[in-house]
């Protein structure tokens, strides 16, 4: 099991660790386990605008086998900030993605 924890800085600058969580959990079914307001774009590319203005976040599980290289999900941070995944590799073993988290604008 892979685990990821989203660190936020504050305003303040101060560090922020804890969750929310994302897991990658090879077991029976493999499944990506979000435990913060999450949504699949499938193919739709995430940033920070799709992010904002998408609606139906949930914390989410999905099945690996629904998932597929190129697919995109947003995630809401504890931070009231805005994540953009990008699968670039799954299998049952493992999940690879690049992610970044944008700052709400004005800070």
């Amino acid at each position: 099991m892979e685990t990821w924890i989203l660190h936020n800085l504050t305003p303040s600058g101060n560090l922020v660790i804890g969750t929310p969580e994302i897991t990658y959990e090879p077991y029976n079914p493999p499944s990506l386990d979000i435990s913060a307001p999450a949504i699949s774009l499938g193919s739709v590319e995430a940033d920070y605008n799709s992010c904002r203005t998408t609606t139906g976040y949930k914390e989410s599980y999905f099945p690996a086998s629904d998932i597929a290289v190129g697919d995109y999900f947003c995630i809401k941070t504890s931070g009231e900030r805005y994540s953009a995944l990008k699968v670039t590799g799954v299998s049952d073993e493992q999940l690879s993605f690049d992610i970044v988290t944008y700052d709400p604008p004005g800070n």
